[in-house]
């Protein structure tokens, strides 16, 4: 009896020594899989894009007691229709944005064009902000290009 006694003890310390290390390694990988957690200009850079000289893209992150705020460069090579090349062009970053980054609610998105009259220059287009109920509520396969201002909560437009 005795021998099953130990043999019992000493497979009952191992497993528990397994548990022990392995334990420490799940939650590891839980809290490091998904970039969400790591909000940085870098990370949102690689959904968004980073502004270049004739590349759109975001150029500023801030983080605020209401949530995020995205400066994004709209850069155009013909300045013709915004309303419509901003959907296109930040609609599908957008939701690839919260799909992404699963820990994110509000993100104010703040987007600037050239300034016609001065090289170098960006200016005010328009601000909107978009929600973890809203991303949910829309069906992103449908989304339009001209329908994103209908969705979002608009704060100005140029």
């Amino acid at each position: 009896m005795k021998k099953k006694s130990v043999s019992f003890l000493l497979s009952f310390l191992v497993l528990a020594f397994l548990i022990a290390i392995l334990m420490p390694a799940c939650k590891e990988k839980e809290g490091t899989s998904p970039q969400a957690e790591r909000i940085t200009l870098e990370t949102f850079a690689a959904v968004l894009g980073q502004a270049e000289a004739q590349t759109s893209g975001i150029t500023e992150l801030q983080k605020t007691d209401q949530g995020l705020v995205v400066t994004y460069h709209l850069y155009l090579s013909q300045p013709q229709d915004f309303d419509a090349l901003i959907g296109s062009d930040l609609a599908p970053k957008v939701e690839q944005l919260y799909k992404t980054f699963t820990s994110i609610d509000k993100v104010k998105f703040a987007v600037e064009t050239p300034d016609l009259a001065e090289t170098g220059r960006w200016q005010p287009y328009c601000s909107f902000q978009m929600t973890r109920k809203i991303y949910n509520q829309l069906n992103w396969s449908n989304l339009l290009a001209h329908d994103l201002f209908k969705v979002c909560e608009v704060s100005y437009a140029r």
